[in-house]
C-alpha cells in the first residue's frame, strides 16, 4: 500500500526582528539578491504572504481531515455527490482544470493517493487498492461488512468516482492532439496523479456492473420506499458512467457501436436529471486543498461552479456532438454512396461546423480531428485518410470534379504522359494544403482564424503552382482555349485546377474576415472598411463562379470540334475528354447554389453599409478621416488603420488588395447620397436579403450532413440579422426631427454590435436613441 503524505504542520517563526535587522543595512534603492533567486522567484514572491497565493502556509489537513470517507452515507447523500462530481467531470470538458474540478472531490483524492499500480495478488492488487479507507491500510473494499448505507459508499460511489476518473484518462488521450490547446480549450494535466492509466477499461466496466448488481439485489430486498428510488437512480447514474467509458475508449471499441452507445447515455442522462431532485448536496466532500498537495506550481485557484442543468447540458452537447460527426461515416460506409456525393458532404459539414454557436465542445472536435483527418499513411502513398475509406487524392478529385467537372481525362492520364510528374508534384501539394484546411475546422475559434491566415498563404502558393501547370505546353488537351468565346476580351480557357484553388482561397479569405465579427475584433468604427472589403470579396467571387459557369456551356457548345482537335493532336490518353452530362448538371446546379449564397451575403453587406453610412453622416458612429482617434493623429491615420485591418490579406497575389484611395473613393460617393437616399438603399438591400434568405435551400445536392436542424439554425440566423438590420433603419428613421434631415436635428444614440441571435458572420447591429432626460 502507498503511504498518505502527511499533512503540512502548521510550524511558524517570527522573523519580524531579524528582517528589520537585516533590511536596515541597506541603502535606498539597493536590493538583496542571491544568486540562486531567478524571476521566477521573484514573481511568486509578489504576493507571498496572501493565503491564495502562498499555499504552502495554508493547513491544507485540518479542514478535509474532519471528513471520513470510509464512513457509511444516506443513499441520497451518496447521489449529492455523485450528481456533484458528475456536474464537476462536465465542467472539465468545458475548460477547468482537474484540480479545480474532478480533483477536488475528496474521494477521487483518497482513491488515487490509495491506488498503487504496483501491488500483486488475486484480489488484492492494481483496481482493488483505489478505495475509501482513509490510510494505507490491509483491509479491502471485499473484506467490508456490507450494510446498505456502507455500500451505497464503498460499492455504488466508489465504482462511479473510478469510472470517472478512467473516463477523464481516456478523454485525455484523444484531447492530446494538435487541433487542442492546453490552456486555451482545455487543461489536461494530472499533476503527478495516475488516472488508473495501467487498469484496462475493461476491469473498471466489471467494477461498475457487479455495483449495478448488487443494487438491483439489494433493492429487491429494500422496504424503504426512499432507498429504492435513490437505488434506482444511482443504477442510472452507474449505467452512464459505463456507456460514456466505453465511448471514450475509441480505440477499444467499433465505431459502429458509438452511436447506439451514445443514445443509451442520453437515456440515462435524462432519467438522472430526473431524479436529481432526491439528491442532498454534502459540500464536505469537496475541498480546494488538495492543489496544496499536488505537484502544482500554481497560486490556489477557486473550484468551479455550476449548476447540474448545466453539467447534463454539456453532456448533451457532448454526445450530440459524438453523433453528429458519425454522419459523416455513416455517409461514407453506404454501399451506393458515390465519392463526389460524399466529399461534397464533407467538406460543407466541416464548413458548418466550424461556425456552429456555442463551438463544439474541445473532445467532439477532437475527435473529428481523429476520426476523418486520421494522419495514418493510405497504402501506396495516397495520403491522410477521410473518413476511414478515401484517401485525402481521391476527395480533392471530387472536389475539383464537382465544381469545375473537368474532363475525366486530366485525372487518369498515363505514367508516361509528359505532364504526370509535374500534376503529382501539384496534386501532393494540394493534399497537404487540403488535409491543413480540414483540420483548421477543428480548433477553436481564435486559433481557427489565426491558422486560416497562415493557410492562405499556403493556397496562394498553391495557385500558382496550378497556373504555372497548366500552361504547360503538355497540358493543353485539359485546359484548352475555348474558340468562338471571349471574356473581358479575352478568349475563356478552360483552367480546372486553378479555378478550383481560386475558388477555395476566396472562400478562405471570406471566412478570414468575417470570423473577426464574431471573435468581435473590429470597432464599430472599422465596420464600413470590412463591410466594403467583405464585399469587394464577395464581387470577386461571383465573377469567379460565373466564369465556371461561361467556361461550362462554352465546353458543352463546341465540344464536337474539340473531340476532333484533340484526336487529331493528343494522342497520350484514349478516355474520352468530355465530363458526362449527369455530372455538368450537377456542377450547374452546385453553381447556382454557390451564386445564390453569395447574392445573399452581397444584399446583407449592402444593407449594413448603407446602414454605417447613414450613422456616419448623422454622427452617431465616427467617420474614417474623423481626428478624434482613439490613439490621436500623432500615432495613426486612416490609411495606417486601412493597411494594418488588412495586413493578412496584403500578401496574397490574387485577387489584388485595392488601395486605400480606392477605399475612400469608393466610400466617400456613399457618403454624399442623401441620408434618406442611405436609409431606403440600406432597407431596400435588408429586405432583399430576407428574400434570398428566406428561399434559401441550401447548397444544392451536396448538402445531405447539413440538411435540417442545422441548416435550418443558419437560415434563422440570417433571417435574424436582415429583420435587426430592418429595425436599426427604422430607429434612425425615427429618430429625425420632423421634416428634417440633418445631424443637428437627431436624437443622441448609442450603436453597439450584438452577436447573440443573429449570424455569426452578420452580428446584429443595435441602434438605442437616448431619451433626452
Amino acid at each position: 500500500m502507498t503511504a498518505v503524505p502527511p499533512g503540512v504542520l502548521p510550524h511558524y517563526v517570527d522573523v519580524t526582528a531579524d528582517f528589520a535587522a537585516a533590511t536596515a543595512t541597506l541603502a535606498p534603492g539597493s536590493l538583496a539578491l542571491a544568486e540562486t533567486f531567478e524571476l521566477g522567484n521573484a514573481i511568486n514572491a509578489l504576493e507571498i504572504m496572501d493565503a491564495k497565493m502562498d499555499t504552502g502556509l495554508l493547513d491544507m489537513r485540518s479542514a478535509d481531515a474532519e471528513y471520513d470517507t470510509a464512513a457509511p452515507r444516506s443513499g441520497c447523500e451518496v447521489l449529492g455527490i455523485m450528481d456533484e462530481l458528475f456536474g464537476l467531470h462536465m465542467a472539465w470538458h468545458t475548460g477547468g482544470a482537474l484540480t479545480q474540478s474532478v480533483f477536488t472531490c475528496l474521494y477521487v483524492e483518497q482513491a488515487l493517493m490509495n491506488y498503487d499500480v504496483g501491488s500483486g495478488g488475486v484480489g488484492r492488487g492494481g483496481l482493488a487498492t483505489a478505495h475509501f479507507m482513509g490510510p494505507p491500510s490491509e483491509t479491502v473494499v471485499e473484506d467490508i461488512e456490507e450494510d446498505e448505507e456502507t455500500m451505497f459508499v464503498h460499492v455504488a460511489l466508489r465504482a462511479f468516482v473510478l469510472a470517472t476518473v478512467r473516463s477523464c484518462e481516456l478523454a485525455r488521450r484523444t484531447l492530446q492532439c494538435r487541433q487542442i490547446y492546453e490552456d486555451e480549450d482545455i487543461v489536461t494535466s494530472t499533476y503527478s496523479l495516475d488516472l488508473l492509466q495501467a487498469v484496462p477499461t475493461a476491469e473498471v466496466l466489471v467494477l461498475v456492473q457487479g455495483a449495478i448488481t448488487k443494487l438491483q439485489k439489494r433493492s429487491l430486498r429494500s422496504t424503504n420506499g426512499d432507498s429504492k428510488i435513490c437505488m434506482a437512480a444511482m443504477m442510472h447514474r452507474l449505467q452512464l458512467c459505463c456507456s460514456m467509458l466505453k465511448i471514450f475508449d475509441m480505440n477499444a471499441v467499433d465505431t459502429r457501436d458509438l452511436e447506439t452507445l451514445a443514445n443509451e447515455a442520453l437515456s440515462h442522462l435524462g432519467a438522472a436529471n430526473d431524479t436529481h431532485a432526491h439528491s442532498t448536496p454534502v459540500p464536505a466532500a469537496f475541498s480546494i486543498a488538495i492543489q496544496g498537495r499536488l505537484e502544482a506550481a500554481m497560486p490556489l485557484r477557486p473550484a468551479v461552479e455550476g449548476t447540474f442543468a448545466s453539467a447534463v447540458d454539456t453532456a448533451r452537447r457532448l454526445l450530440e456532438g459524438l453523433i453528429d460527426i458519425l454522419r459523416v461515416q455513416k455517409l461514407a460506409r453506404s454501399e451506393d454512396a458515390e465519392v463526389p456525393q460524399v466529399v461534397g458532404s464533407i467538406g460543407l459539414y466541416f464548413e458548418d461546423f466550424a461556425t456552429r454557436r456555442p463551438l463544439n465542445l474541445p473532445y467532439v472536435r477532437a475527435s473529428l480531428f481523429r476520426q476523418f483527418l486520421d494522419p495514418r499513411r493510405a497504402a501506396g502513398g495516397g495520403g491522410a485518410v477521410v473518413a476511414g475509406k478515401f484517401t485525402m487524392r481521391e476527395v480533392i478529385v471530387a472536389d475539383i470534379t464537382g465544381l469545375c467537372c473537368p474532363p475525366p481525362a486530366l485525372f487518369t492520364m498515363t505514367e508516361t504522359h509528359p505532364a504526370r510528374r509535374a500534376f503529382d508534384e501539384f496534386m501532393a501539394k494540394a493534399e497537404v494544403c487540403y488535409e491543413t484546411l480540414f483540420s483548421t475546422m477543428c480548433h477553436n475559434k481564435c486559433r481557427q482564424r489565426q491558422q486560416l491566415c497562415r493557410v492562405l498563404l499556403d493556397w496562394d502558393s498553391l495557385q500558382v503552382d496550378s497556373e504555372t501547370l497548366e500552361m504547360m505546353p503538355e497540358m493543353e488537351e485539359f485546359v484548352p482555349l475555348l474558340s468562338g468565346s471571349e471574356q473581358d476580351g479575352e478568349e475563356l480557357r478552360a483552367l480546372p485546377l486553378s479555378s478550383w484553388v481560386y475558388f477555395r482561397k476566396l472562400e478562405i479569405m471570406g471566412w478570414i474576415l468575417y470570423a473577426g465579427f464574431e471573435l468581435e475584433i473590429y470597432t464599430i468604427e472599422e465596420w464600413p472598411l470590412i463591410l466594403w472589403y467583405g464585399l469587394y470579396i464577395l464581387g470577386v467571387t461571383e465573377a469567379h463562379i460565373v466564369r465556371i459557369e461561361n467556361v461550362l456551356t462554352v465546353q458543352r457548345q463546341g465540344q464536337g470540334q474539340y473531340e476532333k482537335h484533340r484526336k487529331r493532336n493528343h494522342k497520350h490518353t484514349g478516355t474520352t475528354v468530355a465530363a458526362p452530362e449527369a455530372a455538368v448538371n450537377h456542377t450547374r446546379q452546385w453553381l447556382a447554389a454557390l451564386r445564390a449564397r453569395v447574392d445573399m451575403f452581397k444584399d446583407l453587406t449592402r444593407a449594413l453599409m448603407y446602414l454605417m453610412a447613414a450613422l456616419e453622416v448623422v454622427g452617431a458612429v465616427r467617420g474614417r478621416d474623423s481626428s478624434a482617434s482613439k490613439y490621436g493623429p500623432a500615432y495613426s491615420t486612416a490609411e495606417l488603420q486601412y493597411a494594418l485591418r488588412l495586413k493578412p490579406f496584403s500578401t496574397v497575389g490574387v485577387p489584388d488588395l485595392p488601395t486605400y484611395d480606392a477605399y475612400a473613393t469608393s466610400t466617400s460617393s456613399w457618403r454624399d447620397w442623401p441620408l434618406e437616399h442611405l436609409l431606403t438603399s440600406a432597407q431596400n438591400a435588408a429586405a432583399s436579403a430576407q428574400t434570398r434568405a428566406g428561399a434559401w435551400k441550401g447548397l444544392g445536392v451536396n448538402d445531405a450532413l447539413v440538411r435540417g436542424t442545422a441548416l435550418r439554425a443558419q437560415q434563422l440566423a440570417l433571417l435574424r440579422t436582415c429583420v435587426s438590420t430592418t429595425v436599426a433603419v427604422l430607429r434612425l428613421r425615427q429618430a429625425l426631427a420632423p421634416g428634417e434631415g440633418s445631424a443637428g436635428d437627431i436624437v443622441p444614440m448609442v450603436v453597439s454590435a450584438e452577436s447573440a441571435g443573429g449570424h455569426p458572420c452578420f452580428p446584429v447591429l443595435q441602434v438605442v436613441v437616448q431619451s433626452s432626460g
